[in-house]
């Protein structure tokens, strides 16, 4: 057992249930902002939901995981997981002020299909996809 916590396991391990317990907290923390504020997404035809909703809780995800990756060169050396989830974090980015302000589908076309391409383009180059 003394093995298996003292291995590369362990560290997974421990940041998933690290990640997992932050995300939860800031996610509710969030998800009360959003209550008192009233930020809403409002339903309509094209909607998936019949009641108004809160939005914008992937903000407390999208953080929590950003900062586990800015942090983890220093506990496994990869100083690469930074760069590797940049392109995911522009499009949470995106999809943040799509919510906020609205942004066209061009637009939006455009950046998923950049970063997309981005993403393959970085884990091939340093993890790689044989």
């Amino acid at each position: 057992m003394s093995d298996w916590l003292g291995s590369g396991y362990g560290v997974i391990a421990g940041s998933v249930v690290s990640i997992t317990l932050l995300t939860s907290q800031f996610v509710g923390i969030f998800l009360r902002a959003c209550l008192k504020y009233q930020w809403y997404d409002i339903p309509n035809e094209r909607s998936s939901h019949v009641v108004p909703t809160p939005r914008g809780g992937g903000v407390a995800i999208v953080g929590v995981l950003s900062v586990f990756a800015l942090v983890s060169p220093l506990v496994s050396g990869n100083v690469y997981l930074p760069l590797v989830i940049s392109p995911a974090v522009a499009i949470a980015v995106l999809g943040f002020i799509d919510d906020r302000r609205g942004v066209s589908a061009g637009v939006r076309l455009l950046i998923q299909l950049v970063s997309a391409l981005v993403s393959f383009f970085l884990i091939d180059r340093y993890f790689g996809l044989d």
